[in-house]
């Protein structure tokens, strides 16, 4: 059954906040915001605490976001991309490594084998790289945060 109007815009809402709140808890940290609000999306959603159910309406609007994001990647410069590459690349390979590394720690934890773990974590470290739109998003972000933090001001323009 489709959600109603009221339940999307609710669930929504409890997204953009808890990823706000999470990013903001990141960045007092000194960490940057993408992997504390990567983080709160993780656990509203259907496989963590399950606050958020998976939902069509749901998955459309977050490939609209997908879209609006790529466009954005178009309107970027090269020189501005290289400037921000090697941070982009930490942030990338650790969005590959990191779902590896705990997806085998977990398998190990709860009595696997080797291969079994190393099987399901590098089916894991693939689907990351297939869902890439998490990727897009933190490259995004992160130069944004590099603009904002070298130039005084938010975003390239």
């Amino acid at each position: 059954m489709p959600a109603s109007p009221e339940q999307l815009l609710l669930q929504l809402f409890v997204i953009f906040v808890a990823a706000k709140l999470l990013g903001e808890l990141f960045e007092r940290l000194r960490l940057p915001a993408v992997p504390g609000e990567i983080l709160a999306g993780v656990a509203l959603g259907p496989y963590a605490i399950s606050v958020i159910p998976a939902s069509d309406t749901l998955h459309s609007i977050a490939e609209g976001a997908i879209f609006v994001l790529f466009s954005a990647g178009l309107e970027t410069s090269p020189h501005e991309l290289i400037q921000v590459s090697r941070k982009a690349l930490l942030v990338s390979v650790a969005g590959v490594i990191a779902p590896f590394v705990l997806g085998f720690a977990y398998l190990k934890l709860r009595g696997d084998t080797n291969l079994e773990a190393t099987f399901v974590a590098a089916a894991n470290g693939r689907d990351q790289r297939r869902h890439n739109c998490s990727s897009t998003v933190r490259h995004e972000r992160v130069i944004d945060s590099y603009s904002e933090d070298h130039s005084g001001s938010s975003g390239f323009r």
